[in-house]
């Protein structure tokens, strides 16, 4: 009879004596140890005549890479990945997880982990090399996959074994089956769960459930199994069950779980049940064959929640009051400045059938286009259907709209991965309905939109909006810009106010400043990286005032048509050190 994967009994067996036993032989066990550990590995797979099969060395760090690379050479296994979800943790992205729950600092004593869907144990061997060095680890798990149960074990194994520990009792610890369906046969209440379950919607065929398994999964986990459900969801409850009071679950989901319907229920129940925070990885992390992007959730002293969920997170520092809440004494965005949208639904159709490829009229521009301070000219744009190297709508086209598409404006992208901004000094542009554009309000000239620009650029406003607008603000890794929303941030009021002289700026300033590091304009800066130039703004020691003025003079300078780009820095330091000031008044 064969498995999920396509194999016979035997090809089971014969995959995993050539994994586990070529574990224990790059551990330097003999041939005689190496048949008593993989018999216990192998568990139901063992076979006496496994003894007497070659064995080659196979690294501890190539075994999870190793084993995926075998699932995938088989006939039909594509289909079987996703069913099974067969995408196994990179070592890094297993480490950084379990590093973001603060395992390693743990008291020593016994600490127990686990991982309902554990693969070739990726994540409980990253929690094991994290624990404290005189902790005793018990490492606990279910897999469906018979072969990726018994690497697991082994791994767990040959570590108690280098340490002199019992390792015969892993046996019982890693069980093949499925935890969704089977109760766990030893105490959960575990200090630490972990887990990168398996993903997989209603609606595909590879992960499609019957009516009967929705109903069961619906009985037993009632705040994850909702609508439309992904399995990852299911796990995801089941592994907060099974952490104890003041323990930690750290897993990787689907990041659109973050703001799709079907999860309500789920992120209620986290945030009701532990401190959560929904970290997004260092880098990008994407699994082979897999395009799903993901985002680490963490709910740390499970028993004990504490308010809001933080769903953009990389370990919170000094700019934590800039997500809790709007600094005291800034005014909001639409009392200075005008959005509208590109256009309505209806025009944006009539549009379509009018644009031509070339020729008079303004140029027309969609939000995948606009980059901060960047309008990409040159490059082919989607729109409705067509596809045009250089759009045009023609002035006569663009009808009671002309008079907005020729006025001086920023352009912003009503959804992208972060909100950015690019402006159109000589209004040249149409732009598409999923443009917001705008300008300031009173007009004061060109100094005035190129403010603006800059301060929509800027790291800050961009993270404070998508954290006041979580969770839909990573929502499939982009992000919906409200005109309501984008206008009720705040901002310093001397950002639109009368600017400080120039003579303010002291000698040197510009070029201490040429020395900050950009922070990042296509992604959310990290806590880190706004940590770092948060210490450099205070390392020049100067106040909002000479910031403000030193960014006026430098508009002043700034030629028409110029890219603001390089003025970002200037930008950012000046908004940032708005908010020093702010958070200093407050603390003090």
């Amino acid at each position: 009879m064969q498995d999920s994967i396509g194999r016979t009994a035997e090809e089971q067996s014969r995959e995993g004596w050539w994994l586990v036993a070529g574990l224990a032989v790059a551990a330097g066990l003999e041939r005689a140890e190496v048949a008593v550990l993989a018999a216990a590995a192998l568990g139901e797979l063992w076979e006496p005549w496994l003894a007497e099969e070659p064995v080659d060395p196979v690294s501890d760090a190539e075994v999870s890479g190793l084993y995926e690379a075998l699932v995938r050479s088989r006939v039909g296994a594509k289909a079987a990945r996703r069913k099974l979800g067969i995408y196994y943790t990179p070592a890094a992205s297993a480490q950084e997880l379990v590093a973001s729950t603060g395992w390693s600092g743990r008291p020593a004593g016994l600490l127990r982990c686990a991982d309902a869907a554990c693969g070739t144990g990726e994540l409980l061997v990253a929690a094991w090399e994290a624990a404290p060095s005189d902790a005793e680890v018990h490492c606990f798990g279910f897999e469906v996959d018979g072969v990726a149960a018994a690497v697991t074990r082994a791994r767990i194994m040959l570590r108690r074994r280098s340490r002199g520990l019992d390792w015969g009792a892993v046996a019982g610890w890693i069980v093949c089956g499925d935890a969704l369906t089977e109760p766990p046969p030893w105490p959960t209440d575990f200090e630490l769960v972990v887990g990168n379950p398996p993903f997989g919607n209603a609606i595909e065929k590879e992960t499609a459930r019957t009516v009967g398994q929705t109903t069961l999964l619906r009985q037993r986990f009632p705040h994850a199994a909702r609508g439309a459900f992904d399995r990852a969801a299911i796990f995801a409850e089941l592994s907060l069950a099974w952490a104890g009071e003041g323990g930690c679950v750290a897993l990787v989901l689907p990041r659109a779980m973050q703001s799709v319907a079907y999860a309500d229920g789920l992120r209620d129940h986290w945030a009701s049940r532990a401190q959560v925070a929904v970290v997004a990885p260092g880098e990008l992390v994407r699994f082979a064959g897999a395009q799903v992007a993901v985002s680490f959730w963490v709910a740390r002293s499970v028993g004990q929640a504490a308010g809001p969920v933080r769903w953009v997170s990389d370990g919170l520092s000094w700019w934590e009051p800039w997500m809790q809440g709007w600094p005291a004494g800034w005014v909001a965005l639409g009392d200075h400045v005008h959005l509208q949208s590109g256009a309505t639904v209806s025009e944006a159709y009539t549009h379509a059938g009018l644009l031509t490829e070339g020729g008079a009229g303004f140029r027309f521009v969609t939000a995948g286009a606009i980059d901060p301070h960047r309008i990409g000219w040159g490059e082919r744009q989607r729109y409705l259907g067509r596809d045009l190297l250089e759009p045009r709508l023609t002035v006569a086209a663009a009808g009671r709209r002309a008079a907005v598409y020729g006025h001086p404006k920023v352009c912003i992208p009503a959804l992208s991965r972060v909100v950015e901004a690019a402006a159109d000094e000589r209004g040249e542009l149409a732009a598409a309905v999923s443009v917001l554009v705008g300008w300031p309000k009173p007009e004061r000239g060109l100094e005035e939109l190129r403010r603006l620009a800059l301060l929509l650029n800027t790291a800050l406003l961009r993270l404070r909006y998508q954290t006041a607008n979580a969770p839909q603000a990573m929502a499939g890794g982009s992000v919906p810009v409200s005109k309501q929303k984008l206008l009720a941030l705040t901002v310093p009021a001397a950002w639109f106010g009368s600017q400080p002289p120039a003579e303010l700026v002291p000698a040197g300033f510009a070029a201490q400043v040429a020395g900050l590091r950009p922070l990042p304009s296509k992604r959310l800066a990290t806590a880190s990286e706004l940590e770092a130039f948060a210490s450099a703004v205070r390392g020049i020691g100067e106040p909002p005032s000479v910031w403000e003025a030193a960014l006026t003079a430098a508009l002043g300078q700034t030629p028409g048509g110029a890219s603001l780009a390089s003025l970002q820095p200037l930008s950012d330091g000046c908004l940032i050190s708005y908010y020093l000031c702010v958070t200093a008044e407050d603390s003090a």
